[in-house]
C-alpha cells in the first residue's frame, strides 16, 4: 500500500515553521509571518498531512479565508504607508534614525523631497537620508524659517521653543526656553532663548565657597555651563546670562540662563506658552521667589520705575 507510506511522517506546526525558516530565501523582519510564509505553511501542511486522517474541506476553506484576509490587510497597510508618505511631500519633518555606520541615533530634519521603498519598507527621503515613516517625530507645514529672513521667524517670537545643540563630536541634545528675539548676524538668523533651565555638569564655582555664593555673585553675567545628556552621556556647553538658580527637591542644582544664543534653523519645535501649564506655573513661582529673595526690600516684582502718584 504505497498510498499510505506517509503515515507516521506527519509534522507538527512548530516543525513545519522551523523547516520553512531554514529553507526560505526571502528576507523579512524577524517575528513576522507574511503571506508567502503563510502560503508555504499551508502547502507544507497539505504535503505532510496524514492520508488516513486528512484535513476536512472546511478547515482548508477557513485557512484560505485567513490567507486572503492576511493578504488584504498587508495590501491595505502598504497603501496606507504610501498615502502617508506621499502626503508628506514638501512638508518639513524631524526624525530620529539609527546611523548605519556608527549605530548612534542620527537626527534628521528637512523638507521631504522623495518617497523611496527600501526592502519593502516605505521611506521618505530628506537630504538623501532614508527615513522610515514610523521614525518621524514631528511634521510641520513648512520650515520654521531657513532663508535667513526675519519674517520667517517672526511668528515664533514669544513661543516656548526646543532647539538642537551640538558638541565638538557632532553629538546632539536639546534645550528649551522662551524665544525672546531673533536677529540676523553675518547673514545667519540667530534666536535668543530665555528661562533656559540647566542642570550643570561638573560645575566650576571657582573661589566661591558655595553654589549660592556663586549664583549671587555671577547673576547678570555671561557664563558657560556644561550639561550632560541623560540618554547618551554626551557633554555639551551652553553660554548665556546667568539669571538665577535653585536647588530642586532632588537636591540637585538648577541654573536658569537668559539670552542663550542658538542658530534659529536648529529650532525644531515652537508652541505658545500655556500659562495654565503646571510646569510653567511652577517655574513662574520659582522665578518670583528668587526675585524676592534677591531684592528683599521690594514688595513687588512689577516695579518699572514709573511714578504712580497723582
Amino acid at each position: 500500500m504505497a498510498g499510505v507510506s506517509g503515515v507516521g511522517t506527519q509534522k507538527t506546526i512548530e516543525q513545519i515553521i522551523e523547516s520553512q525558516a531554514t529553507t526560505t530565501k526571502e528576507a523579512r523582519r524577524t517575528g513576522e509571518l507574511g503571506k508567502n510564509e503563510f502560503l508555504q505553511l499551508l502547502i507544507t501542511q497539505v504535503q505532510y498531512q496524514d492520508p488516513l486522517n486528512p484535513a476536512s474541506d472546511q478547515e482548508f476553506i477557513a485557512q484560505l479565508a485567513q490567507f486572503s484576509a492576511l493578504e488584504q490587510m498587508q495590501n491595505l497597510n502598504k497603501s496606507f504607508a504610501y498615502s502617508t508618505a506621499f502626503g508628506l511631500m514638501g512638508k518639513y519633518i524631524t526624525a530620529e534614525v539609527p546611523d548605519e555606520t556608527t549605530g548612534k541615533t542620527q537626527y534628521v530634519s528637512g523638507i521631504v523631497d522623495m518617497v523611496r521603498v527600501v526592502n519593502g519598507e516605505v521611506n521618505v527621503v530628506v537630504n538623501d537620508v532614508n527615513v522610515p515613516i514610523d521614525r518621524i517625530s514631528q511634521v510641520f507645514s513648512d520650515h520654521l524659517g531657513d532663508k535667513g529672513d526675519l519674517t520667517d521667524y517672526s511668528g515664533i517670537i514669544g513661543m516656548w521653543g526646543k532647539t538642537r545643540i551640538f558638541n565638538d563630536n557632532g553629538d546632539a541634545s536639546t534645550i528649551e526656553g522662551i524665544i525672546s528675539s531673533v536677529a540676523i548676524e553675518n547673514g545667519v538668523a540667530y534666536a535668543r532663548l530665555d528661562e533656559v533651565e540647566i542642570e550643570p555638569y561638573d560645575l566650576d564655582i571657582g573661589s566661591f565657597e558655595s553654589v549660592e555664593e556663586y549664583v549671587k555673585a555671577m547673576a547678570g553675567k555671561e557664563v558657560t555651563l556644561k550639561l550632560k545628556d541623560k540618554s547618551t552621556g554626551a557633554v555639551f556647553k551652553v553660554t548665556g546670562t546667568l539669571f538665577d538658580g535653585y536647588i530642586g527637591n532632588d537636591e540637585k542644582v538648577r541654573l536658569i540662563l537668559s539670552d542663550v544664543k542658538v542658530p534659529a534653523a536648529n529650532i525644531y519645535s515652537a508652541k505658545k506658552v500655556d500659562l495654565l501649564s503646571p510646569e510653567q506655573l511652577l517655574l513662574s513661582e520659582i522665578l518670583k521667589e528668587l526675585r524676592n529673595m534677591r531684592n528683599p526690600g521690594n514688595g513687588s516684582d512689577t516695579d518699572d520705575g514709573t511714578d504712580t502718584e497723582n
